[in-house]
């Protein structure tokens, strides 16, 4: 067993399957390819953006085959998970809470599955820009918030093909 004073270490040292005690670790993280980080549960493993830091808490630049499993991410004024540049990331029994973004997906071939996570009190939930891809299994929920105007009706309507999106009309 080899013991590290941060995540960041873990993953630099090459290690790919990283268990994380329960804790609060202040540190943003960049994540390499085939990792798994594994909390001991999102309410006792917490990481947070430490003060000052402006870069996103977990970011995942084109990294593939990456899990995060069983954290709580809190980036206080920032981007608490961020991918880019063809990522392929499951997140999956965290929680995501008290950020300005949540989850942020940028690109088309970004794709990130979220599967069992809690997102909560965070001013934007997930951002996905530049055709990113973002998945929900069959069976889960997801709640659609937002300023009126922003969307959330059409989206709906869209889902549930009430609208046909080949049915566009030019006003």
């Amino acid at each position: 067993v080899n013991v590290f004073r941060s995540i960041q270490a873990a993953i630099n040292a090459g290690h790919k399957r990283i268990r994380i005690t329960a804790g609060i670790y202040r540190e943003a993280i960049y994540l390499s390819d085939g990792v798994d980080l594994i909390g001991a549960g999102a309410e006792k493993t917490i990481i947070q953006l430490p003060e000052g830091v402006v870069r996103p808490l977990v970011a995942a630049d084109g990294v593939r085959g990456v899990r995060v499993t069983g954290l709580s991410l809190v980036a206080t004024g920032g981007t608490a998970f961020s991918a880019k540049g063809g990522a392929l990331v499951t997140l999956s029994r965290n929680v995501i809470r008290d950020s300005t973004t949540a989850v942020r997906l940028d690109g088309a071939t970004t794709n990130v599955s979220v599967i069992n996570n809690t997102v909560a009190r965070n001013t934007d939930g997930v951002s996905a820009i530049n055709n990113a891809s973002f998945s929900v299994k069959a069976g889960q929920t997801v709640a659609l918030v937002g300023q009126t105007g922003t969307g959330k009706s059409t989206l709906a309507k869209l889902m549930n093909r009430i609208y046909d999106v080949n049915d566009v009309k030019e006003g």
